[in-house]
């Protein structure tokens, strides 16, 4: 008889050491969540913020852009728009296609494309635009955002109108 008290004594040692440790790592659990929860939270609240000042800069762009062309003395009319984007017109500031068989890869490899700002950035916008290539794909070929291309696209025609 003395012998099964004995073991029932060591195993509600066992049975407590294990209920402590349980009981450790349950709390430790907590405290991780609530830590996670704290990191999300600041997370989300940065990411809110963050997204209020692009927000903000980007009607900015757009009131900056509208006023710029509103301060331009002269207002091209829609066939001068229009002539912006034939190549014809662009061989200043973009190498020329010169056979039918040139593709839209070759003439972008033509391009130095790290020296696209202003002006010349437009009107590759425009002149790729216009043969077909979607704002996504002109980003891709240009390493810019497709934000920044679609705005390009959408200020084009807010101004055909």
């Amino acid at each position: 008889m003395a012998f099964f008290i004995v073991i029932s004594l060591i195993l509600h040692v066992i049975s407590f050491f294990c209920i402590t440790l349980l009981y450790m790592k349950r709390s430790e659990m907590k405290r991780i969540e609530q830590a996670q929860k704290r990191s999300a939270k600041e997370l989300e609240e940065t990411m809110a913020a963050y997204l209020l000042e692009l927000q903000e800069e980007h009607h900015n762009l757009i009131k900056s852009l509208k006023k710029s062309r509103e301060n331009n003395i002269k207002k091209p009319n829609r066939t001068e728009f229009n002539a912006v984007s034939k190549p014809e017109d662009l061989s200043d500031l973009l190498p020329s296609l010169q056979t039918q068989e040139d593709t839209i890869e070759t003439y972008l490899a033509k391009l130095k494309i790290d020296e696209l700002e202003g002006e010349k950035l437009r009107k590759t916008v425009y002149f790729l635009h216009d043969r077909g290539l979607t704002s996504k794909e002109i980003a891709k070929h240009l390493h810019r955002g497709d934000a920044e291309i679609r705005l390009f696209l959408q200020f084009r025609q807010e101004n055909r109108i």
